[in-house]
């Protein structure tokens, strides 16, 4: 599934914090889906006026919305936990790219391998 909605990896992860259920329909039908913006500061590895500046760009996005009660608690919409659950899932999915180094060391097992065949 290709997300429509590009997210930045900080974005990624204060959606991530916010999660309480490891599966869609449970996140959903609990709609228990929140995070204090210092619960997503440290997630992020940021600073908690840094994780403002996230907070309102998931708020443009229409990926969730602070308590109104004033209480620096960020909650997910449904659209914000659909949309983290389809990069979770886009991620199982993927294969990892391939990293050069792997190959490297192939083709020095090989090599190897070579060498003691001559000896």
């Amino acid at each position: 599934m290709e997300n429509t909605i590009k997210l930045t990896a900080n974005e990624i992860d204060a959606l991530e914090v916010c999660l309480n259920y490891d599966t869609r329909e449970g996140q959903l039908s609990d709609n228990y889906s929140n995070a204090g913006a210092a619960e997503i500061a440290a997630a992020c590895g940021i600073s908690k006026r840094a994780a403002g500046g996230v907070i309102t760009s998931l708020q443009k996005k229409g990926l969730g919305m602070m308590d109104d009660e004033g209480d620096d608690i960020f909650w997910l919409s449904e659209k914000g936990v659909n949309t983290i659950f389809d990069y979770i899932e886009e991620a199982r999915n993927t294969k990892p790219a391939a990293d050069p180094r792997i190959e490297i060391l192939r083709k020095v097992e090989v090599t190897t391998e070579e060498v003691s065949d001559w000896t």
